[in-house]
């Protein structure tokens, strides 16, 4: 059964909370002159808000632990697992992905392979997150929208062992628009493989649905806007990490489950 955070990852969480708020609040005071200012725009502005964040709490939570060790990076170690997918709704964003993009059909059919090589695995609710603030913030601000928050513990192996996860199997149920796969994996450090689509304007296209086609017979994008992300990553046990494209963006965090004393 997939469980959610140890106490021992949530004591050491807590103790970094204290000096986070302010150093927060000030950054974010300053881009909101910068913004007036119309010195940020678009993308520009989603990167700056998350780094004030990344200075804010992410910059405190990672100092308080300790670094990681090799036995942390062990095949078949567990893993605190969790993942924020959110929209950036900023209207001076001008990049844009649409459906008659040839793309976007080639992106469809990764997904549904993938899909096809998906595992099980249970999401625990995020009453209990490790990052409430960074939640928090986002959902206070409304040029983002929160479309995914979930957390689960999973055993770790290497790539050739290691299902990919369907992010709508670990969403309990809720509906978003959202669709994708995400794999976490020794090779030999910890890497995650993220691919998501969201489609805002419409209902989602099913995973069990044929592919829609042209006159010709051809595989056609379906008329709809539809936005991707695909991104591998190494990360960096007890830290945070931000993975974005221009109209998703996805934080992960990752924390070893300490292994008993035998």
């Amino acid at each position: 059964m997939i469980m959610f955070a140890s106490a021992s990852s949530r004591t050491r969480i807590e103790s970094a909370r204290p000096s986070v708020t302010s150093g927060i609040s000030s950054v974010e005071t300053g881009l909101a002159r910068l913004r007036r200012q119309g010195k940020l725009k678009g993308m520009t502005l989603t990167r700056h808000l998350l780094i004030a964040i990344f200075l804010g709490f992410f910059g405190a939570a990672c100092t308080a632990f300790a670094q990681e060790t090799a036995s942390e990076h062990e095949l078949g170690n567990e893993y605190d697992l969790e993942m924020i997918v959110f929209v950036n709704h900023d209207s001076n964003s001008t990049e844009v992905e649409r459906s008659d993009s040839d793309s976007l059909v080639e992106q469809d059919r990764t997904l549904r392979q993938l899909f096809e090589r998906t595992g099980k695995v249970t999401a625990a609710p995020v009453t209990e997150s490790l990052m409430p603030e960074v939640a928090n913030r986002l959902r206070d601000n409304p040029d983002y929208q929160v479309i995914q928050h979930v957390a689960w513990r999973q055993r770790v192996d290497v790539i050739s062992n290691v299902p990919y996860i369907d992010v709508s199997a670990l969403s309990l149920g809720e509906e978003s628009g959202l669709r994708g796969v995400v794999r976490f994996y020794h090779s030999p450090l910890l890497y995650v493989d993220v691919v998501l689509k969201y489609t805002p304007f419409a209902d989602p296209l099913s995973r069990d649905d044929p592919l829609p086609v042209n006159d010709l017979g051809e595989p056609a994008a379906p008329d709809i806007t539809a936005w991707f992300l695909h991104e591998k990553r190494r990360l960096k046990l007890k830290e945070i990490h931000y993975l974005d494209s221009p109209h998703l963006g996805v934080i992960i965090g990752t924390w070893p489950v300490d292994q008993p004393v035998e």
